[in-house]
């Protein structure tokens, strides 16, 4: 993923994880709390005072979670960090730079979205936070818009070339026989996904936005390791450490290792 998927990924995950847990505390103390005597007249109406703020909570935890599906919708390897098993599990989806493009417009719906829709001081407490971070978020990804290109895509710490293998082997779980398939058919993708990565690093070098020199050695021996180890290179090792787990016959097992 890039720098503005993982962002926007971190940022999605707190406003979401408050809003459960806001629910779940809620959920805690109604089941906690006695059975009211009934309420009188005045009890009524202020319980109605609150029947908006009421429904602008819920409405705005809808927004952020239609946000929230449309994002992974982005990024199959966010659905992968979030344990989501779906189409998308053996792709590595769109990584051109427009679709990074597009996260930074899907906020933008988003937020002018809830400015049109909510009132901060309809909300309550906690969800007024979540409304705010969502707009600094936003103001943060604008600010941070001009230097999208200036980041290195192969670099000694967290590039391409090294976060590929390991999403495989840290990321991809292997549960089943369909997970192992699309195992192989994010193996398989990496030749599409790589030449696109490596132009784009090509596009930044022609602007000047290159790594210090010292970085190319790292870099080139990371790729080295993995190419000159041949069927021992560590996707595929890792790969059959994980079919090896399935209740398989050896007959299939050696098939899904042949294949990847």
């Amino acid at each position: 993923m890039s720098a503005r998927h993982r962002r926007a990924q971190m940022q999605t995950g707190d406003i979401m994880t408050r809003i459960a847990l806001l629910a779940t505390a809620s959920a805690l103390v109604a089941a906690c709390t006695p059975e009211a005597a009934p309420v009188q007249s005045a009890n009524a109406a202020a319980t109605q005072a609150t029947a908006p703020e009421v429904a602008a909570n819920a409405e705005l935890a809808q927004l952020f979670e239609a946000y929230d599906q449309a994002s992974l919708a982005l990024a199959p390897q966010a659905k992968a960090y979030r344990g989501i098993i779906d189409e998308d599990y053996g792709t590595w989806g769109d990584v051109s730079e427009a679709n990074d493009d597009r996260y930074l417009e899907l906020m933008r719906q988003t937020a002018a979205a809830m400015k049109e829709s909510f009132d901060p001081a309809t909300l309550n407490e906690q969800d007024r936070i979540s409304y705010e971070l969502f707009l600094r978020n936003l103001a943060m990804e604008e600010r941070l818009e001009p230097f999208d290109r200036h980041t290195f895509l192969f670099n000694q710490m967290f590039g391409q070339h090294s976060g590929i293998p390991a999403f495989l082997i840290n990321i991809h779980r292997v549960g089943e026989v369909d997970h192992a398939e699309a195992y192989i058919s994010r193996i398989a993708d990496i030749g599409r996904a790589m030449p696109e990565l490596t132009e784009q690093s090509r596009a930044r070098a022609r602007l000047g936005i290159m790594p210090p020199k010292w970085v190319y050695p790292y870099v080139i021996s990371d790729i080295d390791n993995l190419l000159n180890a041949g069927r021992q290179n560590a996707i595929l090792t890792d790969f059959r450490d994980k079919v090896g787990k399935l209740d398989l016959s050896n007959a299939k097992r050696a098939e899904l290792n042949a294949r990847a």
